[in-house]
């Protein structure tokens, strides 16, 4: 007895010592006001694998400060979804350091609204710390209505008359909440069935996520909304448009609107984004377009400095030139980590956004500099380049640096010791302006839209409409868009073909095929600098149709080769006369051009072109077919998980480190292996729901 009595004592005291341990051990952790991160800003999407086994949504938030998961079971952690406990969620570190996704497999979501709180369990959500380890993060509550994919865009309205396209479908199997405003007022409905009903807005259900399209979905809205809004109004569609209009011979400003909403901790959410959308929330995938706060007051002097800025000088035109404003500045170089591509829109936009946030404004991008060039003395606005470089990140450390620059103007390379520059702090610009306005073509001694001013020894020199810089070995181009390093060698094999058939006798087969591998078609551009096209494209639109319906997509910077050289004098077409289809990597056709004369070498090359969303037309768009997306090697499948896709360039994920939300260096390499980027060409190719830049595997030629 003694001894049992003896042996129950020594392991009730091993087992308390043991609870204490768990107690105080990595199962828990304290909060504390000043080290406990802080959850900043919620965006929730929702994606498919194209499976219904195979639904997610995905929840990502950022916080104020570095944090470290200690967990990835998010058992600390309640969520719900129409107050069904979700438990087989899972936590992953984001791309950076201050960013977490929740990832949540669902099966079919019917109210949606999706709640987020620390565990009734738990004392802390501690499987979220900061970085060290020791401090869980402040106590948050998400709630919101998870994005069902299906989104809107306006193509017209007139008093008491709207139109509106399906820009999207559905992600998964889900409801997408409709509602009818009127006035700025939501409309109420007929409908007494409470599971078709959130907030006043009435349900259309995405059963059939994985077949129903666009065209599909827009005829369910306009029946479900002539169901319940039974008098007075009426309802249509036509393909993938959807228009509501008065019938009772009232006025008003009417509009469909698809209802989300995304609070943190009862106030709205900083941003809300919706997984592969192409609504103006976003850009082809997860990632939600990141705006800076504006926390700072423009003094008169920077005001000065804004107002010779390109994107300053705006034109009442409702079409009006982008040429300037689109010109690309490539950056490479063994100095670099990257090939980055930048518009003089993409760099005024980081001016302007360094007046306007105090943390922007600390990284002294902006310059002005007084030089005498060619007898003529001017104050040149811009950006100080080191200063970007560094941030872009670049490595200039180096003790045989040479910085090159290309002019757009003439052709010419300038090419100088950027270590000597750097040792001796030399003034270095890429100038947009100077006190007159905006550099342009015409300006003088300096042209433009930009260029690099390089003040030396007192000495300054200008590098007129530089397109190009290379940093770091002399001569050296790391040729980082093509896939000749980790983890893109493994898609040099993948294929682009050209087909030739005999128009009247496509059943006899192909005359001829030609297949090029990645591989053989980035040597090709290398062999043939001549015939490489570089321009934007991506948007759906044209000139014809811009007041009517807008335009529609994403503007990316791609690089590939002319189409008309690559069919005459790489896959042997001597003629073009005929017609072509574009198959994409699903193996559907999903472009077509009716006549080769598209193609012509007649054509002026300024005539082919590319319209943005706010009616800039950009030049020289020329038929191509591309293998690179802004600098990077493009993805044969359309991934967000690979270590290949890339959502954002140096640049951009420094600017995050340091708490500054930007769009500029956007990256989403997921259009490959190739792509045909087709410019607008009046009377041959353009128009509504018209790829200017789609994934191209297979292009068929009907010859005559």
């Amino acid at each position: 007895m003694k001894k049992n009595s003896w042996y129950r004592t020594v392991v009730a005291a091993v087992v308390f010592v043991l609870v204490c341990l768990g107690i105080s051990g990595c199962g828990s952790a304290k909060t504390d006001s000043e080290k406990s991160p802080v959850l900043k800003s919620v965006a929730v999407s929702s994606y498919n694998d194209g499976s219904e086994s195979k639904q997610f949504v995905n929840v990502d938030m950022t916080f104020d400060k570095e944090i470290a998961l200690e967990s990835d079971t998010a058992e600390s952690l309640r969520i719900t979804i129409a107050g069904q406990r979700m438990k087989t969620c899972s936590l992953k570190q984001g791309e950076d350091k201050m960013s977490v996704s929740l990832v949540i497999p669902v099966e079919a979501i019917t109210k949606g609204v999706l709640e987020i709180e620390r565990s009734e369990k738990a004392k802390t959500i501690s499987d979220i710390r900061d970085y060290t380890g020791s401090y869980a993060v402040q106590d948050f509550e998400v709630k919101g209505v998870i994005p069902s994919g299906v989104t809107l865009s306006e193509v017209s309205s007139e008093d008491g008359k709207v139109t509106k396209n399906v820009d999207s479908g559905w992600n998964i199997r889900s409801i997408a909440w409709v509602g009818l405003m009127k006035d700025g007022e939501l409309q109420p409905v007929s409908e007494n069935r409470s599971d078709e009903i959130l907030d006043g807005r009435i349900a259309v259900h995405g059963h059939e996520f994985l077949i129903e399209d666009e065209k599909d979905i827009a005829q369910k809205i306009a029946e479900t909304l002539s169901r319940v809004y039974p008098e007075g109004y009426r309802f249509s569609a036509d393909g993938t448009k959807v228009t509501a209009e008065c019938t009772d011979g009232s006025a008003g400003t009417l509009d469909i609107e698809i209802y989300e909403y995304m609070t943190l901790n009862g106030e709205d959410a900083e941003a809300l984004g919706d997984v592969n959308a192409g609504n103006v929330d976003q850009h082809e995938s997860q990632d939600i377009v990141k705006v800076s706060e504006k926390d700072r007051t423009v003094s008169e002097e920077e005001q000065k400095f804004l107002n010779v800025l390109h994107t300053s000088v705006t034109s009442s035109e409702e079409i009006s030139d982008g040429d300037d404003l689109y010109s690309a500045l490539t950056i490479t170089g063994t100095a670099m980590p990257e090939e980055e591509i930048y518009s003089v829109k993409d760099l005024e936009d980081l001016i302007t956004l360094s007046f306007e946030n105090k943390k922007m404004y600390e990284l002294g991008f902006p310059v002005s500099r007084k030089a005498a060039i060619d007898g003529e003395t001017h104050t040149y606005y811009g950006i100080d380049l080191w200063k970007f470089l560094e941030n872009c990140g670049a490595d200039l450390s180096g003790k045989s640096l040479y910085l090159s620059c290309v002019s757009g103007k003439d052709g010419k390379t300038v090419t100088k010791n950027a270590s000597q520059l750097v040792e001796e702090q030399a003034d270095v610009l890429l100038a947009v302006g100077t006190e007159q306005g905006p550099l342009s073509a015409e300006t003088s001694p300096v042209s433009g839209p930009l260029s690099l001013i390089i003040i030396e020894k007192n000495k300054p020199i200008a590098v007129e409409t530089v397109n190009r810089l290379t940093i770091g070995e002399k001569d050296k181009d790391p040729y980082y868009r093509f896939h000749n390093r980790e983890p893109y060698e493994k898609d040099q094999d993948k294929t682009f073909t050209v087909e030739v058939y005999q128009k009247g006798s496509e059943y006899l087969g192909p005359v001829s095929t030609k297949t090029f591998t990645t591989k053989e078609f980035e040597n090709l551009m290398k062999e043939n600098p001549d015939h490489v096209v570089r321009n934007y494209y991506g948007t759906i639109g044209d000139q014809e149709n811009y007041q009517y319906i807008g335009v529609g997509g994403w503007l990316d910077y791609f690089e590939g080769l002319d189409l008309a050289w690559l069919l005459k004098e790489q896959a042997g077409v001597e003629q073009l006369k005929g017609s072509a289809e574009f198959v994409g990597r699903d193996g559907e056709v999903y472009g077509t051009v009716e006549d080769l004369a598209y193609l012509s070498e007649k054509n002026k090359k300024e005539d082919y072109y590319i319209l943005t969303t706010d009616g800039k037309r950009i030049n020289g768009a020329v038929p191509m077919i591309a293998c690179t997306k802004n600098g990077y090697p493009m993805l044969p499948e359309h991934d967000h998980e690979s270590s290949g896709y890339i959502a954002y360039n140096a640049l951009n994920q420094t600017l995050e480190q340091k708490g500054i939300s930007t769009e500029t260096g956007v990256i989403k390499n997921h259009n490959g292996p190739f792509t045909a980027c087709l410019g607008n060409y009046q009377g041959y190719y353009g128009g509504d729901q018209v790829e200017t830049g789609g994934d191209c595997v297979l292009l068929r030629l009907y010859l005559e």
